[in-house]
């Protein structure tokens, strides 16, 4: 059997505490970028005994249209953004692909994995690139980067007059509204990728969409098959979407939580890269070393292999937690 080379993420929390074990505990896991305050969900699940209805579906397509002021039918929800991300390569032509990066490796990983021609540019390159396909994250994870409405606007109608497409992952779109491009979801040659786990803080329920024409939305719930979102995060998802105050709210909070973690990171010494309200990239010559100490303090962050100077701290629970960040940076020593 053909080995399995799967990219390596944060959130394994088992795997950090096993690998120091005389760290402090409870652990703090800053290693992702999700919500660290889920959204209330209740306490009553839905009866799980029998499949997922097609109203529950529909609701929760309806509800998701209406928040991000696209049309429901232009919607496909699946478990999780990541299904899309790794479904795409399969369904779209063998192709020139470029994405804009360093970003999130999953897309190159799949794209690579499906026999497709990758390269990975600066977004001003990939902008500027001829390629059959196009990805921008947007706002890109790790480094908060967006892309900017004239941008979008011009490569979307190139890569659709070449019979193209250009796919804008959206998985951290809910913490900027206004700059998100659901609104042109259907519009040919694009492809947008979107996450509710990541804002909502229910990473584990698994669900999220890809918007797309109605071409490849056939091909895409063909793939997927029927039942593949369960009625549990259907009727969350459906609820969660529509709660106005609880999201208003939720984007101030996180925006607070976030300040603060960036001014205990930069008055420690590090130099911030960028970031968006649920997590912060970092920069330190000594990062290794620093996510060892961090480690041994019971904090777990994010590493990356391709830039080993960066560290991504995802949001602190609590006061406790954030003050355990300041501690913990305070004896590394002169930064």
């Amino acid at each position: 059997m053909a080995k399995v080379n799967l990219i390596a993420h944060g959130g394994d929390l088992g795997a950090i505490a096993r690998t120091y074990p005389a760290a402090p505990t409870p652990w703090v896991d800053l290693s992702t970028g999700i919500n660290p305050w889920s959204y209330p969900h209740g306490d009553n699940p839905p009866d799980l005994n029998g499949l997922p209805r097609n109203a529950d579906v529909h609701a929760c397509r309806e509800s998701m249209a209406h928040y991000l002021g696209c049309a429901w039918e232009a919607i496909t929800l699946m478990p999780g953004s990541q299904i899309g991300i790794s479904l795409l390569p399969h369904l779209l032509p063998q192709s020139r692909v470029v994405i804009a990066g360093p970003t999130y490796e999953e897309h190159a990983h799949s794209w690579r994995g499906a026999g497709h021609d990758v390269d990975v540019l600066s977004l001003s390159e990939a902008q500027a690139a001829s390629a059959d396909i196009i990805i921008v994250v947007h706002p890109n994870n790790p480094d908060g980067t967006v892309f900017e409405g004239a941008a979008f606007d011009s490569l979307r109608q190139r890569q659709a007059a070449r019979g193209g497409w250009l796919i804008v992952d959206e998985a951290f779109g809910d913490l900027c509204p206004s700059e998100s491009y659901a609104s042109h979801a259907g519009a040919d040659g694009l492809i947008i990728p979107r996450s509710f786990g990541k804002f909502f803080g229910l990473a584990g329920l698994r669900l999220g969409a890809l918007l797309s024409p109605a071409p490849l939305r056939t091909k895409v719930e063909q793939a997927i098959g029927p039942w593949a979102v369960s009625t549990q995060a259907l009727r969350i998802g459906a609820q969660a979407y529509q709660d106005t105050d609880w999201i208003n709210e939720m984007r101030g909070r996180l925006n607070s939580r976030a300040e603060e973690l960036t001014s205990i990171l930069r008055h420690a010494g590090l130099e911030i890269v960028g970031g968006t309200d649920l997590y912060c990239l970092a920069r330190h010559v000594q990062a290794p070393a620093l996510f060892t100490h961090l480690a041994q303090a019971g904090l777990y962050v994010r590493q990356f292999d391709t830039h080993p100077t960066w560290l991504r701290f995802g949001l602190p629970a609590d006061i406790a937690s954030l003050a355990r960040v300041k501690q913990a940076l305070s004896t590394f020593g002169d930064i």
